[in-house]
């Protein structure tokens, strides 16, 4: 088998502080069952998803900033509060953190619906509801470290960041590790660390972490 790539240490598995144990929320069945999918608007932007992830742009205009901003406020609003995510500075971060900066410029019209969206080698930007429950599940604090397994666009890092005091990303394909890095640093997530490596193993190089947010399979025995 192709080896996969790992940070540049002895593997060990992550560990968790003894004093409390950290949170970890899984995107599972059983979280996927409590949030039934809302009709998107218009079809999904497939083409977007091919190799390559969109690259790191500076802020739209003005007026479609304000637009941008405005939809997101009602995505809170109609897909999170309504649907049961309760946690203000949840709610309250995901009005702030810009998703349309995380997607390709052909999908902006749907960078506040309620669904996923093809990002790059087969890899999707999280439905936004996904994320504040998962968010909201792991109630991170100020204080806290955190681990994002299956970092990706860096949408969820971002959120993560504005609620803890460090956030460690971690990604198993390279082209998308370093537009990650290179987005999150070019929107001033600066508490956000983006590592090369398989998630199986997580990056004990970063321990103890207090939450844990894995959106991506790992293969490997339990």
């Amino acid at each position: 088998a192709t080896p996969t790539p790992g940070p540049q240490r002895t593997p060990a598995r992550c560990m968790l502080p003894r004093s409390r144990v950290g949170a970890l929320a899984f995107i599972t069945g059983a979280l996927l069952s409590a949030a039934p999918s809302r009709a998107a608007t218009r079809p999904l932007v497939m083409r977007a998803g091919g190799q390559k992830p969109p690259p790191v742009s500076g802020p739209l205009s003005d007026a479609v900033e304000r637009t941008m901003a405005e939809r997101r406020r009602r995505m809170v609003e109609e897909h999170m509060r309504a649907r049961g995510i309760a946690d203000e500075a949840v709610l309250g971060v995901m009005a702030q953190v810009p998703r349309h900066r995380f997607v390709h410029a052909v999908q902006l019209e749907d960078a506040y619906a309620d669904h996923p969206l093809p990002f790059a080698l087969g890899q999707t930007v999280s439905q936004p509801y996904i994320v504040a429950a998962t968010t909201q599940l792991v109630s991170p604090r100020p204080t806290d470290r955190a681990l994002d397994v299956g970092c990706g666009s860096g949408y969820q890092a971002a959120v993560l960041s504005r609620l803890v005091s460090h956030v460690t990303g971690l990604e198993l394909l390279p082209p998308l590790a370093e537009n990650a890095a290179e987005r999150l640093e070019s929107l001033g997530y600066d508490n956000v660390e983006v590592v090369l490596g398989d998630g199986w193993m997580g990056h004990p190089a970063g321990a103890p972490y207090d939450v844990i947010t894995v959106a991506a399979a790992a293969a490997g025995d339990a």
